[in-house]
Parts: C-alpha cells; structure tokens; sequence
C-alpha cells in the first residue's frame, strides 16, 4: 500500500489492512479466499492500486470481476487510484468502475502527477456517485487551499 494512503487512512481513525496478491500467476492476483482474510465487520471500502506502485502490476479482466464480485456481496465501496493508467504501455487499462454494478459504488481518484509530469504540483480529481461526491467535496474544502504557484526565480 502506498504509505499517503496509509497515513490518510490513519488519520480518520481507520484501520489498514494491507492485502498480499498472488504475484505467481501473472493473470491472477486477487482472489476471494484473500479478500475475505483481510475483510472484518468494520470494512467499509477496498482501496485498488492499479497500475500499482511500485509493483507496476495491472488487475486484469477476472481480478477486476472478483473484487467487483465480492464487493457487492459485501456492500463496500472501491477506491480505485488510477494515478498511473497513463504508463499501461503492453494491452489495456481496465477501470473497475467498468464493471457491471460498481460504477454506483467506484471513487476513481486520478491526477495530473504522472500523465503531464506534474509530480509536485499535486492536481487531481475525483469521479464517483453523488452521494460520494457531496462528502469528497466537503473534506476537499477543508484540506484544500489552491494549487502550489508557478514562479520564476529572478534574472541576474
């Protein structure tokens, strides 16, 4: 997991549960025996990194209707950060929000980072259901202040 979302994740009182793919077969790597071991009474959502970072590996069609699957059996909302889609360069990125019955419960967090080599200017959006939205909106009006500025150092 990358650490931002863990100390996010943190910092709202929640609890991380770090989930261990199956790296052995290369078009498998989420099941539901994993899921379930790392799913208690309390989950609320699954956070996906996909493209992942810094394993680089990409959730392909089965994963993605697994997770979507147990998703939905479970009630829980997917978290889907598709910072680095851009850098899919061998086949096709695939959104789980794609999958049918998730786009209701799918918050895709993007941004500007990778795909226009934005690294620190941290500009991004969010898509996802109204109902997500209205509370995304409300915490972004209290951790957001305005992008960092451009400037230029002065000539000598």
């Amino acid at each position: 997991m990358v650490s931002t979302y863990e100390a996010a994740i943190r910092a709202d009182g929640a609890v991380v549960r770090p989930v261990k793919l199956s790296l052995q077969n290369a078009r498998r790597k989420a099941s539901e025996d994993i899921l379930r071991s790392a799913v208690g009474d309390r989950t609320r959502a699954i956070l996906l990194n996909s493209p992942n970072n810094p394993g680089g590996y990409v959730f392909g069609k089965e994963d993605l209707e697994t997770i979507a699957t147990f998703a939905e059996r479970h009630n829980l909302w997917i978290i889907s950060d598709e910072v680095y889609r851009s850098t899919v360069f061998d086949g096709d990125f695939l959104s789980i929000a794609f999958s049918p019955g998730m786009r209701e419960r799918t918050i895709i967090v993007n941004s500007l980072s990778k795909s226009h080599a934005m690294t620190g200017w941290r500009l991004g959006w969010t898509l996802g259901p109204v109902s997500a939205s209205v509370h995304l909106e409300n915490l972004a009006q209290c951790m957001l202040f305005g992008s960092p500025t451009v400037f230029r150092m002065p000539q000598r």
